[in-house]
């Protein structure tokens, strides 16, 4: 394997268990049966699954799943509370959803291209070519695809990073308000614009930017704990 991109994050979707051992039918179990696979067809299934949610994290742009990889993730959303709180907040530090085909002609251009940046990105990452039997080539059989997922840096703006402008912004237009009024001074105002900067700074979170290395430069393409059955009846993704 390559040296990845960002080797902690990955170590946490490796280690992540989706298999409870006090479930009478755990994750893998279910998987195999609800689409008649044999067990290693499933712990495979799981395994590029952990390697398509990694690729997600750390891309810009869209990504498309394979089928298998697909069934994987259609089923791991049923389980609500692990995917978003565990699985999501807690071992990615981000949302990762999940976004169906329209069903359009004109719908399959787009993911076309991110299901052959996904084979790519696969290959770049992890130094391996993709197991054809879980990654077929993406004119094979010329089938549509049925989702895609968008990385971190094609997210709309987080509530904090909208929370800072509003803030700044409040920040401006009151030390002009007082400064055009003689209320304060040329020091005083800039001193408070300073200070309101910095203040609504602190609403950012830390948040350390992942993006691909490739060998054309740095272009971006493109997010713990176990599965347990209490989260059945979820829907296919999330706003």
């Amino acid at each position: 394997m390559n040296d990845l991109t960002d080797p902690d994050l990955w170590n946490k979707i490796a280690s992540y268990d989706f298999d409870d051992p006090r479930a009478e039918a755990p994750f893998s179990v279910r998987l195999a049966r609800e689409n008649g696979w044999t067990p290693g067809r499933a712990k495979a299934a799981i395994d590029q699954y952990r390697r398509f949610i990694y690729l997600v994290c750390i891309s810009d742009g869209m990504l498309s799943p394979s089928p298998d990889v697909d069934k994987v993730w259609h089923l791991h959303l049923t389980y609500t509370k692990d995917y978003w709180k565990r699985f999501c907040d807690e071992t990615l530090g981000q949302e990762v959803h999940h976004y169906p085909s329209q069903g359009a002609e004109e719908s399959q251009v787009p993911l076309r291209d991110a299901y052959a940046r996904t084979l790519e990105f696969l290959t770049d990452e992890f130094g391996e070519t993709p197991d054809a039997a879980l990654w077929p080539s993406v004119d094979a059989g010329k089938r549509p695809l049925a989702t895609g997922a968008l990385g971190l840096g094609s997210a709309v703006l987080p509530a904090a990073e909208i929370s800072f402008g509003i803030a700044l912004v409040l920040v401006v237009i009151t030390v002009s308000l007082l400064w055009s009024s003689g209320m304060i001074g040329k020091e005083i105002g800039v001193g408070l614009c300073v200070a309101g900067f910095i203040a609504a700074i602190s609403l950012l979170p830390i948040r350390r930017r992942r993006r691909r290395r490739s060998k054309a430069g740095d272009s971006g393409c493109g997010a713990g704990g176990s599965s347990s059955g209490d989260g059945d009846g979820g829907g296919c993704g999330g706003d």
